[in-house]
């Protein structure tokens, strides 16, 4: 009989920072000193601080990345996973990598395009994802009046677990981890 895993509870995330400085594939300690302004300032009931360009379109967290499962473009009875591409100013993490694969498996197609609040009436579930948080789902996303690039205040609610994309990212990504043989 197989155990079943406890729903994670959903976190709050404030819009609140521009793009990093510096193309993340560049390692400079300057990101740092970037992000102690958005740390200090960053709300009591935000568990993360999300970085979005300058159209509003939401690129990754100051230590996480940001996804989104949202109604495909082309189909909307169906689901797409959205996120910044590649060429943005982010890193995409390792377990980034392991999500990708999963939804690559499970047949959810990935739609490189940064979410952007004018489509959250679209989005069905968001979370955030890195190696020590895992995937944790996303319960509500708030774009403060003191963002950084002075943006009209806007939320959305989510799921307060596990959404059903997000509980079958996280199984399927954690199947793919590969653990270090012991010497």
């Amino acid at each position: 009989m197989g155990v079943l895993q406890a729903a994670a509870r959903a976190t709050q995330v404030a819009v609140m920072g521009g793009p990093r400085g510096l193309h993340a594939r560049v390692k400079h300690s300057s990101w740092v000193n970037e992000r102690k302004h958005l740390e200090a300032g960053r709300p009591a009931w935000a568990a993360e601080v999300l970085l979005c360009d300058q159209d509003g379109g939401i690129l990754e967290g100051l230590l996480t990345n940001f996804c989104v499962v949202a109604d495909h473009p082309e189909d909307p009875s169906r689901a797409a996973l959205f996120m910044a591409p590649p060429s943005s100013p982010l890193l995409q993490g390792l377990h980034l990598q392991r999500v990708l694969q999963a939804a690559q498996l499970m047949g959810l197609p990935v739609v490189w395009q940064a979410p952007h609040p004018s489509q959250r009436s679209s989005w069905r579930e968001a979370f955030l994802t890195n190696c020590l948080r895992g995937l944790q789902p996303v319960g509500e996303v708030r774009c403060p009046p003191d963002n950084f690039w002075g943006h009209a205040p806007w939320d959305v609610k989510l799921p307060v677990t596990d959404g059903e994309w997000t509980t079958r990212l996280r199984a399927a990504a954690k199947g793919l981890q590969q653990l270090t043989p012991a010497p």
